[in-house]
């Protein structure tokens, strides 16, 4: 009887987590599409802006130029594809 309640328990276990699994999987792709949206949000604000342009033509230039390509490639707005 020890072993039917030990492969009891272990079973109670996994299906106890799942819903704990479930819970995290959906928090993330929530997270994920409100990020996505907030992106576009700011992208689109910032576009409007002029952000981009108006630093290029500041003092601010030299320190943008330092910033690696990747993550200008990400902020910046030519680089969008949306």
């Amino acid at each position: 009887m020890h072993i039917k309640n030990s492969f009891q328990n272990t079973l109670d276990g996994i299906f106890g987590f799942l819903p704990n699994l479930l819970g995290c999987v959906l928090l993330l792709i929530v997270g994920f599409i409100i990020a996505k949206v907030v992106a576009g949000i700011v992208r689109k604000v910032l576009q409007k802006v002029g952000l981009d342009k108006q630093l290029r033509e500041s003092d601010a230039s030299k320190y943008v130029d330092k910033v690696p390509a990747p993550a200008r490639r990400v902020a910046s707005p030519e680089w969008s594809s949306g």
